[in-house]
């Protein structure tokens, strides 16, 4: 049985930022993703992946997705 199609249309970007010109600025980051581990050791187990996808439109949330092998949803559960 083919992979259904994501509902979800997912981008790439990347972006270089200058160099800190003064090493006691600050910044502030957003969580965009991250990668779990389930399982006793990291040569065993199963690995699963959260990203968080914008919204689609300028008035929607953003969205955590959970990419679990083939299984892409929202995430029911996110990460934060």
């Amino acid at each position: 049985m083919p992979p259904r199609p994501s509902p979800w249309h997912i981008t790439t970007t990347t972006t270089t930022l200058p160099p800190l010109e003064d090493s006691t600025t600050c910044s502030t980051y957003q969580l965009m993703g991250l990668i779990s581990h389930i399982g006793k050791h990291t040569g065993s187990g199963h690995y699963v992946a959260h990203v968080l996808v914008p919204g689609q439109q300028p008035s929607s949330r953003p969205q955590w997705i959970i990419f679990n092998d083939e299984k892409v949803a929202e995430s029911e559960h996110p990460p934060v």
